[in-house]
């Protein structure tokens, strides 16, 4: 069992070993593509809007088991 436990540790270091020697170095990024992440951020928005018109009958029951959703 412990043979195991070494040969796995082993190999596992072996592995990543091998894969670090892969590495290479990305291009750096476009800056001209558009907004930067706190310009997206600040920017997003929702649009759900919410009604006081009251549920027919037969559109309460979908609140519990919407379309295209099993159960």
């Amino acid at each position: 069992m412990k043979n195991r436990f070494v040969f796995a540790f082993v190999a596992t270091l072996l592995c990543s070993t091998l894969c670090m020697a892969q590495v290479q170095k990305l291009p750096a990024p476009a800056k001209s593509l558009g907004k930067n992440v706190m310009e997206a951020l600040w920017s997003r928005s929702s649009s759900t809007e919410f009604s006081d018109k009251m549920l027919s009958d037969q559109e309460t029951p979908l609140l519990n088991n919407p379309v295209g959703y099993a159960k």
